[in-house]
């Protein structure tokens, strides 16, 4: 990077590549699937750097973990395979900064024992809900406003499935597979 390059990042306010830095604080944050596990440790983190959370859930009231959470965070219930829902939050909730679409099921077990009926369940919460989700809460976002998207049942994994798991991985890598 020049020296006048430099000069101008640091002139300007931007970050080292060019960028501007992250803000802290000051955002409105929608969290879906917020009241435990990762979208509540999100909700935790985003309080703590000073944005505004708007936590929603399935529950008609917020938890105890969420209430600790204090006046930096609101609770809302949302069924996120729900178009009323849907539209009843985008219409209460105004602008937004960041949407992180965290709500979403596991499904395990036999393929012949799993029903399609949770198959389904499975999809419409956790592909559809956030491709609604988006739709819904898009025209929402204020300008350089960010959208998080996540996806993981690892936490879910009883212990001894990951030490195969983890097994098959070594043997892999002595094996030169990886």
């Amino acid at each position: 990077m020049s020296p006048a390059r430099t000069g101008l990042a640091a002139a300007s306010g931007e970050g080292p590549f060019g960028r501007s830095p992250e803000p802290r604080g000051l955002r409105r944050v929608l969290i879906t699937g917020a009241a435990s596990g990762f979208g509540l440790e999100l909700a935790k983190r985003f309080v703590a750097r000073g944005d505004s959370v708007i936590a929603t859930d399935l529950h008609d009231s917020a938890n105890e973990d969420v209430v600790k959470l204090g006046d930096a965070c609101t609770y809302r219930e949302l069924d996120v395979t729900s178009d009323a829902d849907r539209e009843a939050a985008a219409a209460a909730i105004g602008a937004v900064d960041v949407l992180v679409f965290n709500a979403g099921i596991a499904v395990g077990g036999a393929i012949e024992n799993v029903t399609m009926d949770t198959w389904h369940r499975a999809l419409d919460i956790n592909l559809l809900g956030a491709v609604c989700g988006c739709r819904a809460f898009v025209p929402l976002l204020e300008p350089g406003a960010k959208i998080v998207m996540t996806s993981s049942i690892a936490s879910l994994i009883p212990r001894g499935a990951r030490a195969g798991k983890d097994q098959l991985l070594r043997a892999d890598f002595m094996l030169g597979g990886l």
